[in-house]
């Protein structure tokens, strides 16, 4: 039997949050977003990305690519914008987000802020990215939760590839630009890092 194709979502205006974040839980979604678009998802965390979802910015006519931001300041407990991955039965493999500008808006502030947090997940491709203003990490690895822990160990580190982004000034309080932790690993290679905390 033929294969069943990938549903397709294409955000074209900075008023379609809500489609957005709904495409977002559909397995297998490929979600492309052009290259003028502004995303600003003040108000959402923990936006779960479903498996096999792969998010990516058109750069074909703007070259910068799309930018997603979360303006509202993030004190106290961390808050990740997005999740590959989870807690007990929510695991989310084959998640690929490649070409957008996510910005935290982390300033001075204590923000708590994440933009991707990857819990557990395998086959993991964050690419071509730029990161900035994040308070607490850029992105996050960790591997401890009951069901999903020891995923993502020495021996498959590759699984979760971090590569050819741009990781900058992430500052208080934290301002990781990768932060693998609680006995994650990952392969993090041909990014540039300038002035994280």
């Amino acid at each position: 039997p033929a294969r069943a194709q990938s549903p397709v979502f294409t955000i074209r205006s900075n008023t379609e949050v809500p489609q957005f974040i709904q495409a977002l839980t559909v397995p297998n979604a490929r979600i492309a977003i052009h290259g003028n678009v502004t995303l600003d998802l003040v108000g959402n965390s923990n936006l779960y990305i479903a498996p096999g979802v792969q998010i990516i910015g058109d750069r074909t006519l703007f070259p910068r690519g799309p930018l997603i931001e979360s303006s509202a300041a993030a004190p106290g407990s961390a808050r990740a914008i997005f999740v590959v991955g989870g807690e007990f039965d929510t695991l989310s493999d084959n998640v690929r987000i490649s070409g957008i500008r996510f910005n935290g808006f982390g300033g001075t502030e204590a923000s708590q802020k994440v933009a991707i947090s990857i819990r557990g997940a395998n086959n993991v491709e964050i690419d071509n990215n730029e990161f900035f203003g994040w308070g607490r990490a850029a992105v996050e690895v960790l591997d401890t939760e009951i069901l999903w822990r020891d995923r993502l160990r020495m021996a498959n580190a590759s699984t979760i590839h971090i590569h050819d982004n741009f990781i900058h000034d992430n500052h208080a309080p934290f301002g990781h630009g990768v932060w693998i932790r609680e006995d994650a690993y990952a392969l993090i290679d041909r990014n540039v890092f300038h002035n994280n905390r």
